[in-house]
């Protein structure tokens, strides 16, 4: 009986630690895709500047007319 205990609390703690492993690779993408986002949002905006802001192409577009 001991024996058959000690083998599930075993399996149980195997268990435990597969998954474990498994949140912190989740949590691990979840922090890389969120500085990934970070970084495309600034891509994105100072893409969105060049375009629209003063000394940006359709500032530039405007005085040339």
């Amino acid at each position: 009986m001991i024996v058959r205990s000690n083998e599930h609390a075993h399996e149980l703690g195997l268990r435990a630690a597969d998954l474990h492993d498994q949140v912190v690779l989740l949590a691990d993408r979840f922090k890389r895709m969120g500085e990934s986002l970070r970084q495309m949002n600034g891509h994105f905006n100072s893409t969105v500047t060049a375009l629209s802001g003063q000394q940006g192409v359709y500032g530039k577009l405007q005085r040339f007319k």
